[in-house]
């Protein structure tokens, strides 16, 4: 491409790498995704589905939500039907998912709709509004949480929280060995293009994290 698609987001890009020298992976990989006026997911064009660059599964068809549901009205009855019983899920896209789990729980298992209360965090404001759209007929069942609160509530919680490929929108360090040394991957500049660069580690728990998990 001759020219970025998104160039406001590339000028911040361009000045925050200029003022600090260099950025790390993880921090380019979360402005590019989660700029709050510029990021793919803040973007208020449609990006799942059809006329979007990816499908997820709820996209597909509505029986993974209805699978879903089936087996969290078991584990409803295995935790002895608790009430209210709470579903968390996060990154709820556009909110099919959660749409096809009450639909299906209301038309099948209505002991345990009647017990659910549905909360939904997302960092998008953009896939918020259609969440809004799509699960109005669910109020006050349905509820919105940026998550923090939540987890960090005294209450307890009994119920499940879930998510659908939220993992691989996390931020991530890259990271490398090379000539026996763990080394980290930056995005500075060359040109006026983006490059990368290896330096020593941002962080000095990377090596004791990899060695926790096995990395060779």
């Amino acid at each position: 491409m001759s020219e970025p698609e998104n160039r406001e987001l590339r000028d911040i890009l361009l000045a925050r790498i200029r003022r600090q020298g260099r950025i790390s992976f993880a921090e380019f990989m979360d402005l590019v995704l989660y700029h709050p006026l510029h990021g793919y997911y803040n973007s208020l064009k449609e990006i799942i589905g059809p006329e979007g660059d990816y499908y997820t599964s709820p996209g597909v068809h509505a029986i993974f939500g209805k699978l879903l549901a089936r087996q969290l009205t078991q584990m409803w009855e295995i935790l002895d039907r608790p009430s209210p019983f709470f579903l968390i899920e996060l990154g709820a896209g556009k909110g099919l998912l959660c749409s096809d789990i009450l639909s299906h729980c209301r038309d099948f298992f209505p002991e345990f709709f009647e017990s659910l209360r549905y909360f939904l965090g997302d960092q998008s404001p953009a896939m918020r509004k259609k969440q809004e759209a799509l699960l109005s007929g669910f109020l006050p069942r349905v509820e919105w949480t940026d998550g923090h609160d939540l987890f960090k509530a005294e209450e307890k919680y009994t119920g499940c929280v879930l998510s659908n490929e939220l993992l691989d929108s996390f931020p991530v360090h890259v990271v490398q060995q090379s000539e026996g040394r763990l080394r980290e991957v930056f995005v500075t500049l060359k040109d006026d293009s983006f490059s990368e660069t290896l330096g020593d580690p941002a962080c000095s728990a990377f090596p004791e994290y990899l060695r926790l998990y096995g990395a060779p």
